[in-house]
């Protein structure tokens, strides 16, 4: 009986872990390849100079000033972004890019290890059971509501995050403008990696839904069938 419950918990736990990181994989991938998204955003950003603005409201400078102070003496500190705003975003964002893009290769890895993880979690979930219907009715259920889950996780993504970055870079040392750019920034890169992801949840609910039904109602007449048979080999006590 421990054996069989240990088993089972194995087995969901196992096919929700594989779940979310095959989940997980399709939203990292289209975050790597539309990265050049969030770099040309801030890029085009700084260049509308909206951080400018803000920077000479605060120190009692006109924008011009700012702009002449800086080509006068572009080594003072803050002066890159006034001067050459692409080239010092390309200088601070190519490292995690970099970074970023040597890990599309684990993804494509660990999206194959998912599916033995998963197909392990049904093998732990027979062996809680020992019914192929039950197991594949726990595996549906478990797999329907970590879709719907994931679902709402990602579908809400990018109203989450301006609160997220709010809280994360909140302080007098962060400028509003700087604060804005980046969260749009993040906005339109997570934009389609959201959407596919959130794709990808939709096509898992729709099979597994009706999975989960099926196996249901067989489960309910199996049982129903176990609990007939048995009643019927029951002899009547005699008085």
């Amino acid at each position: 009986m421990v054996f069989k419950t240990i088993s089972r918990f194995l087995g969901k736990t196992l096919i929700s872990l594989s779940l979310t990181i095959f989940i997980l994989t399709f939203f990292a991938v289209p975050l790597i390849e539309n990265v050049d998204v969030f770099k040309e955003s801030l890029t085009e950003s700084f260049s509308e100079g909206i951080l400018l603005e803000e920077i000479a409201e605060q120190s009692d400078l006109s924008v011009q000033e700012i702009k002449n102070l800086c080509n006068k003496n572009p080594e003072q500190e803050g002066c890159e972004i006034v001067t050459d705003p692409p080239s010092i975003i390309e200088e601070e964002i190519a490292p995690v890019i970099e970074q970023i893009e040597e890990s599309k290769q684990h993804i494509f890895s660990a999206r194959v290890v998912t599916i033995f993880t998963f197909l392990l979690g049904l093998i732990f979930l027979y062996l809680g059971t020992f019914n192929i219907i039950l197991t594949a009715y726990k595996a549906s259920i478990t797999t329907l509501f970590i879709s719907l889950f994931y679902a709402l996780f990602y579908g809400t993504i990018n109203r989450t995050i301006p609160s997220l970055a709010e809280q994360a870079m909140i302080g007098p040392e962060v400028p509003k403008s700087l604060l804005k750019i980046t969260v749009d920034a993040i906005n339109k890169w997570f934009q389609v990696p959201s959407q596919q992801v959130l794709q990808l949840c939709i096509i898992l609910i729709a099979i597994s839904l009706p999975l989960t039904i099926i196996f249901y109602f067989l489960k309910r007449r199996t049982q129903l069938k176990i609990d007939t048979n048995t009643k019927a080999v029951k002899k009547p006590k005699k008085k």
